[in-house]
């Protein structure tokens, strides 16, 4: 695609070619514009910082075909989340239940609990999903709140 095409245009007109368009972009909402301009289907596969859902079926896949299903499997979502695409996808699918999911943001030696705020980002705020319903227990940090924590 030349720089000088725009994508809602090359868009319509792939879109009559195939049921489906796969769209990885940098913009948070590219995705939502683009299925409001044409009949097919357009997949998110990654859409900025955001959201990675085609990585997130595909995880989804992998425990199938390591379990035989993924009925009544538990995961535990272990790392930077801030920047883990997947994990937004994982968190948001539809059907999960209380204990499905396992969320553990930052582990190990840069932990606020193991570390100054030397090495250290805000931590994010901790949310219970609860029957579709979403309750923050801690509030996200400030850089302010980051800062107090410096003794």
């Amino acid at each position: 695609m030349s720089e000088t095409e725009a994508i809602d245009d090359a868009v319509r007109s792939i879109a009559g070619w195939c049921d489906a368009i796969c769209v990885r972009h940098p913009e948070l909402d590219v995705v939502g514009a683009l299925q409001s301009i044409v009949d097919i289907s357009i997949i998110n596969c990654g859409n900025g910082s955001d959201e990675h859902p085609a990585q997130a079926l595909a995880d989804l896949f992998a425990m199938h075909r390591l379990r035989g299903s993924i009925d009544g499997v538990r995961v535990a979502i272990v790392g930077d989340l801030d920047g883990m695409r997947c994990a937004h996808s994982l968190v948001s699918l539809p059907g999960l239940r209380v204990g499905d999911l396992l969320v553990v943001g930052r582990c190990g030696a840069y932990t606020s609990s193991r570390s100054t705020t030397f090495n250290e980002r805000p931590r994010p705020a901790e949310v219970l999903v609860d029957g579709g319903r979403a309750t923050v227990l801690r509030r996200a940090e400030t850089i302010d709140d980051l800062f107090a924590r410096d003794g």
